[in-house]
């Protein structure tokens, strides 16, 4: 998986690698999710917000995961802007 390296702090564990097995969680338990329900789940955010989209596409690009819509986010300051809502690529 690419990475974008210059946002990741060498002194904290690989966030993405933690982030990708939240997604294949995720798509495995086979009930649509965003980037917030991630969080929400235990993982903890990325050192920069724009980490999320390179993430996502490579997991859809890997068949993990496909988009299934949109809707309006939940998570606390985002004043309720868009964000894709994901599903495992098999469900």
């Amino acid at each position: 998986m690419t990475r974008a390296a210059v946002f990741e702090d060498p002194n904290t564990p690989d966030w993405t690698g933690q982030a990708l097995a939240a997604i294949e969680a995720a798509a495995l338990a086979g009930k649509p999710f965003d980037a917030y329900a991630l969080t929400k789940g235990g993982l903890e955010a990325p050192a920069h917000p724009s980490m999320w989209g390179q993430l996502f596409k490579e997991a859809s690009r890997a068949k993990i995961i496909r988009k299934v819509g949109y809707h309006e986010s939940s998570r606390p300051g985002r004043s309720r802007g868009v964000c894709a809502v994901w599903q495992g690529a098999s469900a």
